[in-house]
């Protein structure tokens, strides 16, 4: 027996389709056969030797002397060096900032070298307190606390940085 089922017809057309199905069957499943497990042998696997380690471009920490890979303090006439790289215009880079609550700093960027060299020299030649300059280490900029723009420009002219 063969039933046969419409389906809703398409939006644009006016011809159904038909979809023909086999009827459902009223006698019971047929029980499943068992049939008994195949044997199954495990062998086990050959063993294989290991190969033998590939030589390495970096040496291990074991054959390395201690010196090479322990820093050692610098000392204050080791500490480095600083310049700053001039503008476009060959002007200076140092800049006043004034924020919107009238806060004035003065930011001096394109540093290249030691900042807290740079920074200890400032400390020393503008006479100011420690918590007056801070250091931007990701974008090598320091900046200090109030307008001291001339000054900091006098100071790198004198000094012919």
């Amino acid at each position: 027996m063969l039933r046969t089922l419409f389906s809703r017809p398409a939006l644009c057309s006016n011809i159904r389709s038909t979809v023909t199905r086999a009827a459902y069957s009223t006698k019971p499943a047929a029980e499943a056969q068992t049939k008994a497990p195949k044997r199954v042998t495990v062998r086990p696997a050959p063993k294989i030797p290991a190969p033998a380690p590939a030589p390495t471009l970096f040496p291990t920490l074991d054959a390395v002397p201690e010196a090479a890979y322990t820093l050692t303090q610098a000392t204050p006439e080791k500490a480095g060096w600083y310049s700053l790289s001039r503008t476009r215009g060959n002007q200076l880079p140092v800049y006043a900032d004034v924020r919107a609550n009238g806060h004035r700093t003065t930011i001096i960027r394109r540093i290249e070298g030691s900042l807290p060299l740079l920074k200890r020299d400032l400390l020393s030649a503008l006479g100011l307190d420690k918590d007056q300059i801070k250091i931007k280490p990701v974008s090598n900029q320091i900046v200090i606390a109030g307008d001291y723009v001339k000054q900091v420009r006098a100071l790198f002219r004198q000094a012919d940085l």
